[in-house]
């Protein structure tokens, strides 16, 4: 069953590969100044698009939009302008750098990102190399910001100087804002601080700009959780009594509580989730060693533990019509509460028997490690996920191996 529910999950991640598509509402505006709503597939750009996919009306053919057959369009928070612009396509990377600071510029046609419009419009162009170039003017004619690092050299060797021609470029954009030549001094060719330049200025202004891109924030969610743990444990030991007893299995109900953090721009896909859960686990197992009749021993071997189990691990979800199905990996830590592992051994030798008991290893371990995966279904704020795991037991002695493996059944109800 282990091996049916792991290929599930490898094949339900490698179906993401070939289910890309996120159509959702947005709109985008022709060359002739017409609106047209539709569904745009939304892929949280990180580097700027070439073409969008857009479905005009929500139904119908898709249609490829590329920078030269729109003006503009809108998805979600963001909003994208066709322009033609200059590209500086200098190196950034240290090893490739110029020797020296002159701007090279390319023309191109791209999609800017709109990062703040209205009386004083700042755009980014976050290229194929993941670098940002930005812009700042009218949507009709935006004005490149100079940026470039170099390679510089002294008798002391090399080291990287930038050429900040924006910071000349800005103190003339915002030349009315007394305080922009303070705020320059530390301002970095980032879309982040660029933004919150621009908002403190119309902060200064007292305008108020017609739109600011907000960056999506992670969402944190909390759960109650309870259900059932199926477990068993397995022996390996140079004792043969342990080696080949047989065990029972161990099922109790098991709860806690579960925090989960949504990746931001990972379309509500992807999300870091912590848990800290109660469970209790009890096995009792039995060997007989016989040599005949009259000379045989008889153990009894008892292992009950709770663990106080802290679980991280990786969340992906697959939105459907109903729900959200999901798979998560992630490894676990469980400090042990009260350990009872004793052999209560019976020896007969040509008379009654006798009884001894010991401790199953020496020196046991005070909590458990493991991995785990699991495959889940979540449906508004109801959650049900099936979940195995492998841990390396309470055994640290030589020579004696005790393997669990468990089976968890988990309903969450997030709030």
């Amino acid at each position: 069953m282990q091996r049916y529910l792991l290929l599930l999950l490898v094949l339900l991640l490698a179906g993401t590969a070939f289910s890309q598509q996120n159509f959702i509402s947005g709109y985008v505006i022709g060359n002739d100044g017409d609106s047209i709503h539709g569904l745009i597939d939304y892929q949280n750009w990180t580097k700027n698009p070439r073409t969008v996919a857009f479905k005009p009306g929500g139904r119908g053919g898709m249609e490829i939009l590329d920078r030269a057959s729109i003006r503009e369009f809108g998805v979600e928070n963001d909003k994208y302008i066709s322009a033609v612009v200059w590209v500086e396509s200098s190196p950034r990377t240290v090893n490739a750098l110029h020797d020296h600071d002159s701007l090279n510029y390319r023309k191109d046609t791209v999609f800017l990102q709109v990062l703040v419009q209205g009386q004083k419009s700042l755009y980014s162009f976050c290229d194929h190399t993941a670098e940002y170039h930005l812009y700042i003017g009218e949507e009709g004619n935006p004005q490149a910001l100079g940026y470039k690092l170099y390679m510089a050299t002294n008798p002391s060797g090399e080291f990287v100087m930038k050429n900040k021609a924006y910071e000349k470029q800005l103190a003339d954009y915002l030349r009315n804002w007394p305080e922009v030549i303070d705020k320059l001094k530390v301002l970095n060719y980032h879309p982040n601080p660029m933004t919150g330049l621009f908002e403190d200025y119309y902060k200064f202004s007292q305008a108020k700009p017609d739109y600011v891109y907000r960056r999506e924030k992670p969402k944190l969610h909390f759960q109650i959780l309870g259900g059932l743990s199926y477990s068993n444990l397995n022996f390996s030991s140079v004792n043969p009594s342990l080696d080949n007893a047989k065990f029972s299995s161990s099922l109790f109900p098991t709860g806690g509580l579960g925090v989960e953090l949504t990746i931001p721009r990972s379309r509500q896909k992807l999300s870091i989730v912590g848990e800290l859960m109660l469970a209790h686990h009890d096995y009792l197992g039995r060997y007989i060693e016989i040599e005949n009749s009259q000379d045989f021993e008889d153990h009894f071997f008892v292992v009950n533990t709770t663990y106080l189990k802290f679980n991280v691990m990786i969340r992906y979800g697959f939105p459907l019509s109903f729900g959200k199905v999901f798979a998560d990996f992630g490894f676990s830590n469980g400090l042990s509460s009260n350990l009872v592992q004793q052999d209560s051994s019976f020896k007969t030798l040509y008379g009654p028997p006798t009884l001894s008991v010991t401790p199953i290893v020496d020196d046991p371990r005070s909590s458990e490690q493991g991995l785990f995966a699991g495959l889940g279904l979540a449906r508004h704020k109801l959650s049900l996920e099936c979940r195995l795991e492998r841990g390396n037991g309470f055994s640290s002695a030589f020579g004696t191996g005790a393997r669990s493996n468990r089976l968890w059944a988990i309903l969450g109800w997030r709030f």
